[in-house]
């Protein structure tokens, strides 16, 4: 893996987090919609009819959701496995989407220092992925 494509997966690691938020919501709204007993101008059957279909959308974001769980925990143990102000700096960056001027405020880093500190951390998670 190149730095580039290290840089490209963390940025993916941010956008899983708020994929995973997005559908938990999903989740809870399908859920509420298969607890309602009555539904105005149904049916009994057609209501049933759609609680069967929430229940098997249910399954499939669920799934899509533990896959996009699995994915975090990997970057996670992998960004922690760093020295851990590499790892800070990730985490914060990628993680929880901080700008750098926002990093640089929390560490008191300067941010040219940080961007040095990220390439290096790139650098050791691309000869990681190389081992």
């Amino acid at each position: 893996m190149t730095e580039k494509q290290a840089q490209a997966a963390l940025e993916h690691w941010n956008g899983t987090r708020l994929e995973a938020e997005r559908l938990k919501g999903d989740l809870r709204r399908l859920e509420r919609l298969m607890d309602e007993k009555e539904t105005p101008g149904l049916s009994n059957a057609q209501r049933r009819g759609l609680q069967r279909q929430a229940q098997r959308q249910a399954q499939r974001l669920e799934s899509a959701l533990y896959a996009l769980m699995a994915q975090q925990r990997q970057w996670a143990q992998r960004v922690q496995a760093l020295p851990p102000l590499q790892a800070s700096i990730l985490t914060m960056r990628y993680g929880e989407g901080l700008p750098w001027r926002k990093i640089a405020e929390r560490t008191g880093y300067s941010e040219k220092h940080l961007f040095k500190l990220r390439r290096a951390a790139m650098a050791a998670l691309s000869r990681e992925e190389k081992h």
